[in-house]
């Protein structure tokens, strides 16, 4: 059952706050409300409850006085309760009897912007929600300054469909598409005509309608510069790159530069690569769809995912492309777990080739799933599709099955924080599960803070930890003293589940210490009499000096304070 409940509200608020499919403007607030479950809420708790006479006051207060991306709603008890979990974050729902939960659904409110943040799109009017309007009219798209009104108004906002790939203008409903070598607005659009075509954000980071893409005109960025719509082999620079405000995209993507000599070495190679580089590009995807594009030649991609079905039984997956692809998954929501599903080794540029899998799966469980794809020379394409239990026709593995990867492995270089400033008195906190040891045996690193180095001057290690080599044995080390690599402690940590660590510099009485506690038990407690302030430090969740250890974190906390 599905209820939409569309509610506008229009009052003075002193900032603007965006997620999900809830705007929080100025002088205007939006929110598109689904009924989602009933008889079932969240598992993530409530973090505020009140008395609510009617369903309206319920969403009133959470677009309004108390932000939150969720409700659950009970109608016997006139109890209205305010969560931070939706559909996008996954599906982690528990039984609760006469209780309704209602979300704002998969996003699709977003502003679109330039890939540094400078510039938003919108429409050339002075009166952007209601532009003149005939049957033949046309309103290009301009880029405007991120700090002038045009930007901070409902008139940035586009209603982005990432199903059918529709884009429409939120406030005037003029629907976006390309028009000669102009992206704009329009009344009467011909997206019918297009079809299959649409708009989707590419693996390259293009605002892309098949082999279309938007750009700033002579790849120019600037206050009122038009909206133009080049073919995929004018796309040379970072100038038509976006920005999409949305707060969930499901797959990973990343990109190493990679000659592969053998297909039956390829999973081998890569995996091995994956431990010891750093990704030259990482982005967000809907889908697996990679469009061709003249990017790159010689390099492989992983993309990870939670997939998700609808129904259970035997699903059989399709994989077609060019030039090989692997695809993967797991019998939970683990990457360990993970099983070779299909593959295809080709060349010859085309889809003329499929090749397919199967695999039993249970509805609404989640299971992890990755997919290799390596581009030898000339076009790059990728389609991953399936038949559903029950179904002859083959579909896209798309964006109402799939969900980001809860638990991410580390990856080397991959910087997480950056603090200008780095005082004596830190805390990091977050949880670990190792799941796996890297061959040959070395030091793999987990986390790094550093001033630049990995171990030249005092500040490199403050702190940083690694699994000692051929092993699960987590070494933490900082600064203490002069000394810039002083080990602090050491435990061997299991596969079978999140080992919580937690290392702060703390001041007791004038005295500086660096206390290190491993599931709530103090390990150790150094005296540090030098405490420094560093400035320009980078925090690396797997560093790039050192393989990436095998394990997964989260919950990461980081701080540091005067």
């Amino acid at each position: 059952m599905m209820l939409s409940f569309e509610n506008i509200f229009r009052f003075t608020c002193i900032c603007l706050v965006y997620t999900h499919n809830i705007i929080r403007l100025d002088d205007q607030r939006f929110a598109k409300f689904i009924l989602r479950h009933i008889d079932k809420v969240p598992t993530k708790p409530h973090f505020y409850e009140f008395q609510s006479d009617s369903l309206e006051v319920c969403f009133d207060r959470c677009v309004a006085t108390t932000p939150c991306i969720s409700i659950n709603y009970n109608m016997t008890g006139k109890r209205c309760q305010l969560v931070n979990y939706d559909i996008n974050m996954g599906k982690d729902y528990e039984a609760r009897s006469g209780w309704q939960h209602f979300d704002t659904g998969r996003t699709s409110i977003v502003r679109i912007l330039s890939s540094d943040k400078n510039y938003c799109i919108t429409i050339e009017s002075e009166d952007q929600c209601n532009p003149s309007f005939t049957s033949t009219s046309e309103h290009s798209l301009l880029y405007k300054e991120i700090n002038r009104a045009a930007c901070k108004g409902v008139g940035a906002y586009f209603d982005f469909d990432r199903f059918t790939g529709v884009l429409v203008h939120y406030c005037s409903g003029l629907v976006v598409e390309p028009r000669n070598t102009y992206v704009v607005a329009v009344g009467n659009p011909l997206l019918q005509t297009y079809n299959p075509n649409r708009w989707r954000v590419t693996q390259l980071g293009y605002m892309s309608f098949h082999l279309l893409a938007m750009y700033p005109r002579n790849n120019r960025l600037g206050q009122n510069v038009s909206v133009h719509a080049s073919g995929n082999e004018d796309i040379s620079q970072d100038q038509g790159k976006v920005f999409i405000e949305r707060d969930s995209i499901p797959v990973k993507y990343e990109f190493w530069s990679k000659s592969m000599s053998s297909f039956t070495s390829f999973e081998s190679t890569a995996r091995l690569h994956m431990e010891r580089q750093i990704p030259a590009r990482i982005t967000r995807l809907d889908s697996f769809d990679c469009y061709p594009s003249t990017d790159q030649d010689l390099y492989f991609v992983r993309m990870i995912t939670l997939f998700s079905p609808d129904v259970t039984g035997t699903h059989s997956f399709w994989l077609r492309g060019d030039d090989w692809a692997m695809l993967f998954i797991g019998d939970d929501e683990t990457m360990e777990s993970k099983k070779l599903v299909a593959q295809f080794q080709a060349s010859d540029g085309t889809f003329s080739g499929a090749h397919s899998g199967s695999k039993y799966l249970e509805a609404d469980k989640m299971y992890y799933m990755e997919v290799l794809h390596y581009e030898g020379v000339g076009s790059d394409w990728l389609v991953v599709e399936m038949i559903r239990p029950g179904d002859q026709d083959r579909v896209q593995v798309s964006l109402n099955f799939l969900y980001p990867v809860k638990d991410e492995p580390i990856t080397p270089g991959n910087i997480i924080r950056e603090f200008t400033t780095y005082y004596p008195l830190y805390e990091v906190s977050f949880d670990i599960k190792p799941f796996g040891i890297t061959s040959p045996a070395q030091y793999t690193s987990v986390l790094h803070a550093t001033i630049g180095n990995n171990h030249v001057n005092l500040g490199d290690r403050i702190p940083a930890l690694w699994f000692n080599p051929g092993t699960l044995k987590l070494a933490i080390f900082t600064a203490i003293g002069n000394n810039l690599n002083y080990r602090t402690g050491e435990m061997e940590l299991p596969t079978t589940g999140y080992t919580n660590i937690h290392i702060k510099q703390t001041s007791i009485e004038g005295i500086y210490y660096v206390i290190t506690t491993i599931n709530g038990t103090e390990i150790s407690r150094i005296r540090n009499n030098n405490p420094q302030t560093f400035q320009n430090v980078k925090v690396y969740q797997g560093d790039p000096w050192h393989y990436a250890a095998k394990a997964y974190i989260k919950n990461l906390n980081f701080t540091t304070t005067p």
